[in-house]
């Protein structure tokens, strides 16, 4: 089916809240620009300023007559994190938490000034528009949610329309290092959590086309419902140290964890068919005995091997959403090139589906290795440093519901299907520590696939469609129309 998108705007969201859509567009392109020139790149230490983006909005806010309240830890004085709120009562419905902070990008050569970004068509923290496309690192992940959701908020607050419950706009910090300093921090602190809880939130990733089996548009949109959770392994291989002009006289302990990685490089847990995968491959459209075997447990490793052999997009999302994962992403203990190493760690990634414990992660680990190394109590132990288990909201609720009708009320036809992330969001901290329905939901234009927003994220020539923004605006709009306004 060919697919119009060309100027997608919703008569029902202009007469809701958005009666000047040149100013809607134009407020939300301003904010994503503003945000990405402030450059707020989170190396994961602790230093990230992402108060000059979180000023930005509280500056839009109070502009539009609203009251805003930042908070951050005592010890991260610029990391802030900002709400502000509509309405009273229940229920509590949250635009966020949206995350101001973006991953960094690395020059050609750091010396060089002005920089070169020999990857980017443009400047990575210029905010160009060329060709109806935002260019710059976070215009997907995530400012560009941030802006549409801050221009939703302001515009349902000058519609001045009655709302049954409280909705509440959330910015954050440090999403992009595992919200130590943001999302987490505000529901585990005592004073806090009760200014930030909700009872409803959505917030990153959703909104993308799921191509059918030729990798065209559809007009199915991804959400996620569920995320992985994640286990950090590491294993530590003992040997003996020595010189290395003289290797046989030593017990080299990196050839050791040369072996780990090897094995656990190779190992592939069991197959796990989840109803998000389930939806998912449905949404493809896939001719009937296609979509039978890749629901097919006993068969489906096999499937998925042809797929990666033949370049097929499918194949490395399958393997990451239907079992546990475990990457070797580290080797910590070699310090020098004439010293063979005694004692080398193998830190190891471990991605769990809904369900799956630390112990069953362990497990896995040790039969990758098998017994012959697992076993050897003199040579490797196994140990767990982290266990963020996987989180998972259902799709039956109020909220999806007001979901699936903003969509189809935006773009005719939409329909609206439940998928797990491979990676994390500040997702698992609502459902988790917050008890929240929490949805990574948006809409976005329907020529940006599943597949091309994958692409962008974290990658080179990171950018958004301008209609993809007036989209967003809209979805959000009507979102919170039907979950919080009489009909």
């Amino acid at each position: 089916m060919e697919i119009e998108y060309g100027d997608i705007t919703s008569d029902e969201a202009v007469g809701f809240c958005l009666p000047d859509p040149t100013k809607a567009r134009e407020d939300t392109l301003s904010l994503l620009q503003a945000m990405i020139r402030n450059r707020c790149e989170n190396f994961g230490d602790g230093l990230c300023k992402e108060s000059r983006s979180i000023k930005v909005l509280q500056d839009y806010l109070e502009a539009h007559g609203l009251q805003t309240e930042r908070h951050a830890k005592p010890e991260r004085p610029e990391r802030h994190n900002i709400l502000s709120s509509i309405g009273s009562g229940s229920p509590r419905v949250m635009l966020g938490p949206a995350h101001v902070d973006v991953v960094p990008v690395t020059p050609d050569d750091a010396s060089q000034v002005p920089p070169v970004y020999s990857g980017w068509d443009e400047d990575p923290w210029s905010g160009t528009v060329t060709d109806g496309e935002v260019f710059g690192r976070g215009a997907v992940d995530m400012l560009n949610t941030v802006a549409a959701m801050a221009v939703a908020f302001v515009s349902i607050k000058e519609s001045g329309v009655a709302l049954n419950g409280t909705l509440l706009f959330c910015a954050v910090s440090d999403e992009e290092a595992g919200g130590e300093d943001g999302a987490k921090f505000i529901l585990s602190d005592p004073g806090l959590k009760h200014l930030f809880n909700a009872d409803y939130c959505v917030t990153e990733l959703g909104g993308a086309s799921i191509p059918d089996f030729r990798l065209r548009p559809t007009l199915s949109f991804f959400q996620s419902t569920a995320e992985k959770g994640t286990t950090k392994v590491e294993v530590k291989l003992r040997g003996r140290p020595g010189h290395g002009s003289v290797p046989r006289a030593a017990d080299n302990a990196l050839v050791r964890a040369a072996e780990v990685v090897m094995r656990v490089h190779a190992y592939s847990a069991p197959t796990v068919i989840t109803p998000e995968w389930k939806g998912f491959v449905k949404a493809l459209q896939l001719p009937g005995p296609i979509e039978w075997l890749l629901t097919f447990p006993p068969l489906l490793p096999l499937v998925l091997m042809v797929l990666l052999k033949i370049g097929s997009p499918i194949a490395p999302v399958g393997h990451a959403l239907t079992r546990l994962t475990m990457s070797p992403n580290a080797l910590v203990g070699a310090v020098k090139d004439n010293v063979v190493p005694g004692v080398c760690t193998v830190a190891v990634d471990c991605r769990t589906l809904p369900g799956q414990s630390e112990e069953y992660v362990l497990d896995h680990v040790r039969k990758a290795l098998g017994s012959d190394i697992a076993s050897d109590v003199d040579h490797c132990s196994i140990g767990a440093q982290s266990h963020i288990p996987a989180s998972r909201s259902e799709p039956d609720t109020p909220l999806w519901k007001a979901m699936e009708k903003a969509a189809s009320a935006v773009i005719k036809g939409a329909s609206l299907v439940p998928v797990m992330l491979p990676g994390g969001t500040d997702c698992r901290y609502y459902r988790g520590i917050g008890g929240a329905v929490a949805y990574g939901a948006n809409l976005l234009e329907p020529s940006m696939t599943f597949g091309d927003l994958t692409k962008r994220f974290h990658g080179e020539n990171e950018r958004i469609g301008l209609r993809s923004l007036w989209t967003s605006v809209q979805f959000y709009s009507l979102m919170v129309k039907n979950l919080m306004v009489a009909e």
